[in-house]
């Protein structure tokens, strides 16, 4: 299917080029929708094709992240379940990982067209990561949250990843006077 194997880091590129592959071979629809009930006249040829999606997936995997996924019985619980781990949204952790990589990264060595390739990786998931929103509040949370991360990144090793993800939980938004720098809108 695939020469790029998902490692997590590389879910959206990984992404992007399954769910091509999917709609050209005219599979889509195993990853968007519930099985049909087995009693349908339709759960026998649903059945091969989803068990033929899913062998696809799991070779499009790295054995520690294809592993785990071969217990789920259909190929959309597999596929919900990568998204739920690896997509990024609502993982604030991820974003602000994602944010740190974007300033720091520095073209070096590289070629121009290998760095800007990198730019624009990295600018393209936090697309998907943070969608434009034209709800203010969702927009100041995720500001808030991530100004928090940030914060506790700053801080010494104990408060920063994973144990930001607790901080964050603690400190429910929205939570004003947090940081002096928050602000949620009501």
């Amino acid at each position: 299917m695939t020469s790029v194997k998902l490692h997590g880091a590389n879910y959206v590129t990984w992404n992007a080029i399954i769910q091509t592959y999917l709609v050209a071979l005219g599979k889509a629809h195993i990853i968007r929708r519930d099985p049909p009930p087995k009693i349908d006249s339709t759960y026998d040829r649903w059945e091969q094709e989803d068990t033929l999606v899913r062998s696809l997936l799991w070779q499009s995997m790295v054995p520690h992240i294809s592993g785990p996924l071969m217990l789920l019985p259909t190929t959309k619980q597999i596929w919900d379940q990568i998204t739920l781990l690896y997509s990024g949204e609502a993982n604030i952790i991820r974003i602000c990982s994602t944010y740190s990589e974007w300033i720091r990264l520095r073209r070096g060595d590289l070629s121009l067209a290998t760095h800007y390739s990198q730019f624009v990786a990295l600018c393209q998931q936090l697309d998907v990561f943070m969608p434009l929103t034209t709800d203010l509040n969702v927009d100041a949370r995720q500001r808030d949250q991530i100004r928090v991360v940030q914060y506790l990144e700053s801080l010494d090793p104990e408060y920063s990843s994973p144990s930001a993800d607790y901080w964050i939980r603690q400190y429910s938004f929205p939570h004003q006077g947090l940081l002096p720098c928050t602000r949620v809108l009501s």
